[in-house]
């Protein structure tokens, strides 16, 4: 019994995969999608794409400082998905939030707009705004 608790324990502390795993190539795919996620640091914005779960995710690990990406990381790791890869992006006001997490500037979310647009990339929760 206690060796299934360590395998247990081991699981559970393993970082989550993120879309920058796995090398340069195109065409990442996750079968249940992909989470984004961006928060503020100071004066600075950062964001998190994870694949998709059927669990929440903790605050560290949306904020992994080992995976957290600048805008134009975003911009790369989004380009890089498949083509018709399902990304929601986690905003505050979705219930299931982890952690503190808001919404970047409109021009930035624009510019990760875009990138969906480009890879052809199905893009939900992006229009959602703060209550």
């Amino acid at each position: 019994m206690p060796a299934c608790l360590i395998v247990v324990g081991l699981l559970m502390s393993a970082p989550p995969a993120r879309a920058d795993d796995g090398g340069p190539g195109d065409g990442r795919h996750a079968l249940k999608g992909w989470e984004l996620y961006s928060w503020q640091e100071g004066a600075a914005w950062r964001f998190s794409l994870l694949i998709g779960t059927n669990r929440r995710k903790f605050c560290s690990e949306v904020k992994n400082p080992k995976g957290a990406l600048d805008l134009a990381g975003a911009e790369e790791a989004l380009g890089r998905l498949g083509e018709l890869e399902n990304v929601s992006w986690n905003g505050p006001a979705r219930p299931q939030a982890p952690c503190p997490i808001a919404r970047p500037p409109s021009d930035m979310a624009a510019r990760l707009a875009r990138v969906c647009q480009r890879r052809n990339l199905h893009c939900t929760n992006w229009d959602e705004r703060a209550p």
